[in-house]
């Protein structure tokens, strides 16, 4: 891939994500980073972008046959910087909202409203006895409710969730946009559960086991880790497990190089299918029946992953499995993609 159409797509990348992370493709690297122009731009913003940043992307490509890389460098620093910075504009009452479903953990909650945005805790459980659906404390004044990303199933009128009817083991950011105002509120729950990366697995490397990641903690799960107990029980009813994915009972990761020996989906190029996995955790939910959908691909080499899969690793890969404190990233999309490839 040349340079250009490369530079093109990591700033479109952190131009929605607001992430600082490096991004390596095809054995060159690339690393990107972006700011908010606080000090400068301070009660401006962009024209043209209406979600309140002002991204630079400073590109810098390690290529070693070329001696003046560094140079090329500084040209592009200086070209974003030339078009960037002026374009600032100042932000007027009558400039429209941003629009509530796209994160924006740069700009906080209005100081000038004295609402909040409160569940009563930030991780919500599933119930076995009670009701699975989970409201706001009341607020003062009328307004839309909005979610995001898709997966969490939320009234927008009064910002209820309902809990079994939304994707679990993920972090989602709901905002509240009171009528007659350009204000944003928000707050950040989990739905407690587990889920699994949109990765990929490269079995001549020995790397054949996807694990499980519980409330969205960023880590591989274990039993009796994060306050849950060791009587869990995964794929309940063995419907994973009858079709060949090999889902452990213990700890509930998938064995995908045994997967692919019992037959869950065949050797041969783009080959995919999609499983349904049932699961019990011992924690506040009290071993309520939760499930989540997956889906296994299969390609014989890295170099033979279609650009669509790239792109959601590279673009949307962990948006919703993070740490508490780290920004949301794009909505990804469902089921994790669990990708297998054979060298």
């Amino acid at each position: 891939m040349d340079f250009p159409t490369m530079a093109a797509r990591v700033l479109d990348k952190n131009h929605q994500e607001g992430l600082m992370q490096p991004v390596k493709k095809n054995g060159s690297s690339y690393i990107c980073w972006s700011f908010e122009i606080v000090s400068t731009c301070q009660g401006y913003k962009k024209n043209n972008l209406r979600n309140g940043y002002i991204l630079m992307c400073c590109i810098y490509q390690v290529w070693e046959e070329y001696t003046m890389s560094k140079v090329l460098s500084v040209l592009i620093i200086l070209m974003v910087g030339f078009f960037v910075l002026p374009s600032c504009t100042k932000e007027s009452k009558s400039d429209p909202i941003i629009p509530p479903n796209i994160p924006n953990d740069s700009v906080p909650n209005n100081p000038g409203i004295s609402l909040s945005l409160d569940y009563g805790d930030t991780v919500l459980y599933l119930n076995s006895t009670g009701s699975n659906i989970v409201s706001p404390r009341p607020l003062t004044k009328a307004g839309r409710f909005y979610g995001f990303p898709d997966g969490i199933e939320l009234d927008s009128a009064n910002g209820n969730i309902n809990l079994e009817e939304s994707e679990t083991g993920l972090r989602y950011k709901i905002m509240f946009v009171p009528n007659g105002t350009t204000d944003t509120i928000s707050t950040k729950v989990v739905l407690s559960g587990i889920n699994f990366y949109d990765s990929i697995y490269n079995l001549s490397k020995g790397d054949s086991i996807a694990r499980a990641i519980y409330n969205a903690n960023g880590r591989a799960y274990s039993p009796g880790q994060f306050g849950t107990g060791t009587d869990n029980v995964f794929d309940d009813g063995h419907g994973c497990n009858n079709q060949g994915c090999a889902v452990s009972f213990s700890d509930g990761s998938i064995n995908l190089a045994q997967s692919l020996r019992s037959g869950a989906i065949e050797t041969k190029q783009d080959a995919q299918k999609e499983f349904t996995y049932y699961y019990r955790i011992a924690d506040k939910s009290e071993k309520t029946l939760n499930r989540m959908n997956v889906k296994l691909y299969y390609y014989d080499k890295k170099s033979d992953i279609p650009q669509y899969l790239w792109d959601i690793l590279l673009k949307d890969h962990a948006g919703t499995i993070l740490p508490t404190g780290r920004p949301l990233g794009r909505a990804r999309p469902r089921p994790p993609c669990i990708i297998i490839v054979a060298q």
